[in-house]
């Protein structure tokens, strides 16, 4: 990125858990494990006698050298587990860990995150270890005043929404299709949808295929293929129930798109009502209005999130505000302007940059 500070990593593409991890996920927040407050604690074995830093995701390390984490919300840290949060055992680890002279900075993604991050854990966080700073997503050159203006103006709407894994019920991919069969008669719009199709039921599957203006795509883009198609659509469909903070959102934000998400968490941060996009109340709140986890949701997964249950209530939501920006044409403009603007300045090289230098340089 520049001013002495240079980040590596091996993959071109995202990630996308494995059904091994995906178990061993669900182990370490059984009610067993987390009781005892256990929970994951990364070993560097590799060392690299290069790096002056490490940097985990999510995770402490036992490390021989100063790193920072970097925090998508603070349960990460005790396998997204509250049970292990609450556990008798947990408080002194913790506190050991946070007071670790190799931790230098603990970076959170979201202002939600660094909030709640104290209250979240039950144990006190060194002031100056605490801090945030937003994840750093490049400028989409694929978009541009002209582009924007030309694509509001097409008759057709096109809608666009990306799930990663096995998340598609969880993001409020159920309700995404309902919305879009209830305008699809009466409007000029297309939906087109990118996950994991093998993690799909396939009855699903075959419905979708079946829908007319609905393309459904493997998720296997490199991110330089998805911001073409990220910037040939018109509005990026988001309401996620258990999102901390929604890449998607950001990466849309960056092509100038319109953002229709969940009034919760981080996109809070991101999406500003009715100035670039539109906030719905979410099927379920994983985070509660304040930011916190809400345990009658996240330790209730199978009967809320992962209930495939559509809320109709959502899915009226979702309809009225695409009708809207089909309708009006001027509105949609503006909110692409406005969430490109605030995606080049808020969410730009430049701040996240100069943030970065200051905690590895001050």
């Amino acid at each position: 990125m520049g001013g002495g500070i240079l980040f590596t990593g091996e993959k071109n593409t995202y990630e996308v858990n494995s059904a091994i991890k995906k178990i061993i996920a669900d182990m370490l927040r059984t009610r067993i494990l987390g009781f005892w407050g256990i929970f994951k604690v990364n070993k560097v074995s590799n060392t690299n006698d290069t790096a002056d830093y490490y940097m985990s995701f999510n995770r402490f390390l036992k490390s021989e050298k100063p790193y920072v984490i970097y925090l998508e919300n603070p349960t990460a840290l005790c396998n997204y587990s509250l049970t292990c949060l609450q556990s008798p055992f947990v408080k002194q680890k913790l506190k050991k860990l946070l007071q670790d002279n190799k931790l230098k900075k603990i970076i959170c993604m979201s202002k939600a995150c660094e909030t709640t991050a104290e209250n979240v854990l039950g144990v006190p966080i060194p002031k100056e270890k605490l801090t945030q700073i937003y994840p750093y997503v490049p400028k989409n050159h694929h978009v541009d005043d002209t582009i924007i203006s030309k694509r509001c103006q097409n008759k057709k709407l096109k809608l666009l929404y990306i799930v990663q894994g096995m998340r598609f019920y969880s993001k409020g991919g159920l309700e995404v299709i309902a919305a879009y069969v209830k305008l699809r008669e009466k409007y000029n719009i297309s939906l087109t949808i990118i996950t994991n199709i093998n993690q799909m039921d396939k009855n699903l599957i075959k419905k979708i295929k079946s829908i007319q203006g609905m393309e459904l795509l493997e998720f296997q883009y490199p991110y330089c293929e998805l911001e073409k198609i990220y910037a040939s659509h018109s509005v990026l469909l988001q309401p996620s129930s258990d999102d901390s903070f929604g890449m998607t959102v950001l990466e849309g934000m960056k092509a100038g798109l319109p953002i229709i998400a969940s009034k919760m968490y981080a996109f809070k941060e991101m999406v500003t009502d009715g100035v670039n996009g539109f906030l719905l109340p979410p099927a379920y709140y994983f985070f509660q209005e304040d930011d916190m986890p809400n345990p009658d949701v996240w330790n209730h997964r199978r009967k809320t999130i992962y209930s495939c249950k559509i809320d109709p209530m959502l899915v009226n939501a979702l309809s009225k505000k695409i009708e809207n920006l089909y309708v009006n044409r001027t509105l949609l403009y503006s909110m692409s302007k406005n969430s490109l603007e605030r995606a080049d300045s808020t969410f730009g090289q430049k701040d996240i940059l100069n943030r970065w230098e200051n905690i590895f340089f001050e």
